[in-house]
Protein backbone atom coordinates (compact mmCIF):
# COMPACT_ATOMS: atom_id res chain seq x y z
CA UNK A 1 0.00 0.00 0.00
CA UNK A 2 1.42 3.65 -0.92
CA UNK A 3 1.74 5.99 2.89
CA UNK A 4 -1.05 8.35 1.39
CA UNK A 5 -3.58 5.93 1.73
CA UNK A 6 -5.07 5.96 4.75
CA UNK A 7 -5.14 2.46 5.57
CA UNK A 8 -1.23 1.90 5.28
CA UNK A 9 0.23 0.73 8.32
CA UNK A 10 3.77 1.01 8.06
CA UNK A 11 6.06 -2.69 8.18
CA UNK A 12 7.32 -3.56 11.63
CA UNK A 13 10.79 -4.02 11.76
CA UNK A 14 13.44 -5.31 14.69
CA UNK A 15 16.20 -3.21 12.64
CA UNK A 16 17.65 -0.80 14.15
CA UNK A 17 17.61 2.81 13.36
CA UNK A 18 21.39 3.28 13.38
CA UNK A 19 22.75 0.66 11.82
CA UNK A 20 26.58 2.43 12.57
CA UNK A 21 25.81 3.28 16.01
CA UNK A 22 24.06 -0.58 16.73
CA UNK A 23 27.29 -1.92 15.13
CA UNK A 24 29.75 0.18 17.82
CA UNK A 25 27.67 -1.32 20.31
CA UNK A 26 28.06 -4.57 19.21
CA UNK A 27 31.79 -3.91 18.84
CA UNK A 28 31.91 -2.55 22.56
CA UNK A 29 29.57 -5.67 23.92
CA UNK A 30 32.16 -7.89 22.42
CA UNK A 31 35.19 -5.87 24.00
CA UNK A 32 33.40 -5.37 27.21
CA UNK A 33 32.80 -9.38 27.39
CA UNK A 34 36.31 -10.18 26.84
CA UNK A 35 37.79 -7.93 29.22
CA UNK A 36 35.23 -9.47 31.86
CA UNK A 37 36.26 -12.81 31.06
CA UNK A 38 39.95 -11.57 30.88
CA UNK A 39 40.15 -10.21 34.61
CA UNK A 40 37.56 -13.01 36.14
CA UNK A 41 40.25 -13.93 38.09
CA UNK A 42 40.78 -10.76 39.83
CA UNK A 43 36.86 -10.69 40.75
CA UNK A 44 35.27 -12.07 43.76
CA UNK A 45 33.63 -15.46 43.33
CA UNK A 46 30.61 -13.96 44.53
CA UNK A 47 28.86 -10.64 46.32
CA UNK A 48 25.49 -10.15 47.31
CA UNK A 49 23.42 -8.15 45.35
CA UNK A 50 22.59 -4.92 46.47
CA UNK A 51 19.04 -3.58 47.67
CA UNK A 52 19.37 -1.11 45.20
CA UNK A 53 20.01 -3.43 41.91
CA UNK A 54 17.33 -5.72 43.40
CA UNK A 55 14.67 -2.87 43.36
CA UNK A 56 15.73 -2.07 40.07
CA UNK A 57 15.14 -5.85 38.54
CA UNK A 58 11.39 -5.59 39.64
CA UNK A 59 10.40 -2.67 37.94
CA UNK A 60 7.92 -3.51 35.66
CA UNK A 61 9.12 -4.34 31.89
CA UNK A 62 8.48 -1.35 29.27
CA UNK A 63 6.43 -1.39 26.74
CA UNK A 64 7.71 0.81 24.51
CA UNK A 65 11.26 0.63 22.72
CA UNK A 66 14.62 1.44 24.80
CA UNK A 67 17.54 2.72 23.71
CA UNK A 68 19.71 -0.04 22.85
CA UNK A 69 22.65 1.99 24.34
CA UNK A 70 20.82 2.14 27.61
CA UNK A 71 19.69 -1.28 27.82
CA UNK A 72 23.29 -2.56 27.99
CA UNK A 73 24.05 0.19 30.87
CA UNK A 74 21.31 -1.33 32.96
CA UNK A 75 22.73 -4.57 32.14
CA UNK A 76 26.52 -3.83 33.26
CA UNK A 77 24.77 -1.68 36.59
CA UNK A 78 22.22 -5.07 37.19
CA UNK A 79 23.11 -8.22 36.07
CA UNK A 80 26.39 -8.84 34.89
CA UNK A 81 28.60 -8.04 38.46
CA UNK A 82 26.04 -10.61 40.13
CA UNK A 83 26.72 -13.80 37.98
CA UNK A 84 24.45 -17.00 39.52
CA UNK A 85 26.39 -19.68 38.16
CA UNK A 86 29.94 -21.00 38.47
CA UNK A 87 31.96 -18.44 36.35
CA UNK A 88 34.80 -17.53 38.41
CA UNK A 89 37.52 -20.14 38.29
CA UNK A 90 37.61 -20.64 42.01
CA UNK A 91 34.45 -21.67 42.56
CA UNK A 92 33.55 -24.56 44.43
CA UNK A 93 37.49 -24.08 45.73
CA UNK A 94 37.87 -24.30 49.43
Amino acid sequence: MHPKDRTYVPEETLDPQDWPAMRSLGHRMLDDIFDYWQTLRERPVWQPVPDEVKENLTQPLPLEPQDPSQVYQDFLDNVLPYPMGNIHPAFGVG
